[in-house]
């Protein structure tokens, strides 16, 4: 197989991928952005964490808070009103003060290091900095 095939067959391959989000979230641009950014986060809590020892609760905790957030992210597209948007914006803030705390606590047990604890931290305080942006959106009717 030549190069150009294979890089062709990658893209299409990665493409399919792809194509579940689009029909679902369609060209909602800020959803898809919301889950992509979502899910980059969570797979870097789990390559931190992978250094972290089975045995170590820490571990587990930040890995099932970080899936759970990418799950509630989700759900995002389900927002048609400013209460549900106040609603959905309350519990971003909560779920990711969370995430940082048990970031902080990782890092100052010496779990990760602080360059990881301070790109991945910063990472979800840039989230929820666009998480916020979205209290003013307008919703039709």
């Amino acid at each position: 197989m030549d190069l150009d095939n294979k890089n062709s067959q990658h893209t299409e391959s990665k493409n399919e991928i792809n194509d579940p989000i689009s029909m679902v979230f369609g060209d909602d641009k800020f959803s898809i952005f919301l889950i992509k950014k979502t899910e980059k986060l969570v797979s870097a809590v789990y390559l931190i964490t992978n250094f972290v020892s089975d045995s170590d609760p820490l571990k587990w905790k930040l890995r099932n808070l970080s899936s759970e957030f990418l799950s509630f992210i989700i759900g995002y597209k389900n927002i048609s009103s400013n209460l549900l948007l106040s609603g959905f914006i309350k519990e971003a803030e909560s779920n990711i003060f969370s995430l940082i705390s048990h970031l902080d606590i990782a890092f100052n047990g010496g779990l990760i290091s602080r360059m990881n604890h301070s790109i991945i931290r910063s990472e979800f305080v840039s989230l929820l900095n666009v998480i916020n942006s979205q209290k003013t959106r307008d919703f039709p009717g």
